[in-house]
């Protein structure tokens, strides 16, 4: 995500009780709305959160200047890159480590179906390969989930292939910076707290990895 202001907001000090448009309480966007206003020397209490839905309708306020600010996700990300808006904040160019989505299950079940889980990632490491393997294949199927055909699709292939981790493995520091933005008061903020290292190593040890990686022609 980009956080992108309204035309004629170039500094942070113009944010102060703005709106800032978030999707949801607890999403995407409001979780990483806290490490985007601590980049610009600005707190939550600094600006006004406002609930505004999904990302082209935060899109539409931001360009009506309903909104101040926002943050966005492709496609919208690139359309107001190519209308000449400038993010006042680019955590996805600047490859600010972060956890942007992953596999969640509780621990009963991961200890009850482990294998399963195993299985699971090995598809998606699989994906990911076949996708890096074959970037026109992987384009027709963003073309075809975001409707679009065009750079677009282009730059979201290339944010893919940039940042996505070669072996579905988290990233340690990014998941200190997730849990520093959203954990409740009280809360581990060790990453072990949250996640089991030992699933990708056991991907690796089994040489799901290499073979995968042999497959499609990648690493």
């Amino acid at each position: 995500m980009s956080f992108f202001a309204r035309r004629g907001i170039a500094s942070a000090d113009a944010l102060r009780g703005a709106a800032v448009g978030i999707s949801s309480p607890g999403s995407e966007s409001d979780a990483l709305l806290g490490l985007v206003l601590q980049r610009l020397g600005l707190t939550r209490d600094d600006v006004t959160i406002a609930v505004c839905g999904v990302d082209a309708e935060r899109m539409r306020r931001l360009r009506e200047g309903t909104i101040a600010a926002t943050l966005l996700n492709e496609p919208c990300r690139s359309i107001l890159l190519a209308d000449g808006y400038v993010p006042l904040v680019d955590p996805l160019a600047e490859h600010v480590p972060w956890v942007f989505t992953g596999l969640v299950v509780d621990r009963a079940y991961l200890e009850r179906e482990r294998d399963a889980v195993l299985r699971f990632l090995t598809a998606t490491l699989e994906g990911n390969h076949l996708a890096l393997g074959d970037p026109a294949r992987a384009k027709r199927v963003l073309a075809r989930e975001l409707g679009r055909d065009d750079a677009i699709v282009d730059r979201a292939y290339d944010d893919f292939a940039a940042l996505t981790p070669f072996d579905v493995a988290y990233s340690d520091e990014g998941e200190r910076n997730v849990i520093a933005h959203v954990a409740a008061p009280g809360a581990p903020h060790d990453p072990s707290a949250y996640a089991d290292p030992s699933l990708v190593a056991a991907l690796h040890a089994s040489g799901a990895v290499a073979a995968s990686a042999r497959r499609y022609g990648v690493g």
